[in-house]
């Protein structure tokens, strides 16, 4: 009688563990949450979500992660800045989300550089859910929020694309429908103040509203402290006087005084 064939044990990995793996709705949201805003974290999952354990979302998170469909990024100096562990989406996300879904082609491909981004470029993806988080506080169900990701295929937006933009949901003719959200939380002055210049340039070309056929968009510049807002707030106004440009809403704000200016 001839011995048995012996199956050679297979390596228990993570790509074997999760390869026909199928993916729940809430995953699936937590995934395209992750490309709205490119850097999440467990604390902003939950906030973003509603739960009121963070557990939980970490958990989430965490499974998400196993399966290879999320990377994470812990800070090394993560006991002195508390910034935690922020997690993007891995080549494997990315080319889920491609096949299943309509996202910008040119967005998933820069996504394949986040693991490599700077330090700066992650703390700025994260400000921007603190900011959208805020807003949609403040000012619930009263706006639709899109980051610069979800604007890839839109040309008729200024360069840079805003970090976010908020459109209206119902129309009013008392208050402004559409803002441009830029977001400088640790920028030098001298780049704000050439951005501001080159967002000119974009409100003086009418492409804006030759293509919407609406009036350009408020915008709104939130800056990292009163002392720099109130900098960029002087130069602004010197800018426009001398541009003779008075029907363009600019409002500035500051992360401490964020609630209060929509």
């Amino acid at each position: 009688m001839s011995k048995p064939r012996l199956i050679p044990k297979t390596k228990l990995t993570t790509t074997n563990l999760t390869r026909h793996y199928q993916l729940n709705s809430k995953q699936i949201h937590i995934l395209k949450m992750t490309y709205k805003f490119r850097f999440i974290t467990a604390p902003l999952l939950a906030q973003y979500k509603g739960w009121t354990n963070t557990r939980s979302s970490l958990r989430r998170l965490e499974n998400l992660y196993v399966q290879g469909y999320l990377g994470k990024y812990l800070n090394k100096n993560e006991l002195f800045q508390n910034k935690g562990t922020r997690y993007y989406l891995t080549p494997k996300a990315l080319i889920y989300l491609r096949d299943n879904f309509r996202f910008n082609e040119s967005i998933l491909h820069a996504m394949y550089k986040n693991k490599s981004v700077g330090e700066a470029f992650i703390d700025h993806s994260i400000a921007i859910i603190r900011v959208y988080l805020s807003l949609r506080s403040s000012n619930p169900d009263v706006f639709k929020s899109f980051t610069a990701n979800e604007l890839g295929g839109y040309d008729f937006f200024p360069t840079p694309k805003p970090d976010l933009y908020l459109l209206r949901k119902k129309s009013s003719k008392a208050k402004t429908n559409e803002y441009l959200v830029y977001i400088f939380n640790d920028v030098q002055l001298f780049i704000i103040r050439k951005q501001f210049t080159k967002l000119l340039e974009h409100f003086d070309s009418g492409d804006w509203e030759a293509e919407t056929g609406n009036p350009y968009p408020a915008i709104l510049y939130i800056l990292k402290d009163s002392s720099a807002e109130k900098r960029i707030r002087n130069y602004i106004n010197t800018k426009l006087d001398w541009a003779g440009i008075d029907d363009l809403k600019v409002l500035t704000t500051n992360m401490k005084e964020l609630l209060v200016i929509i």
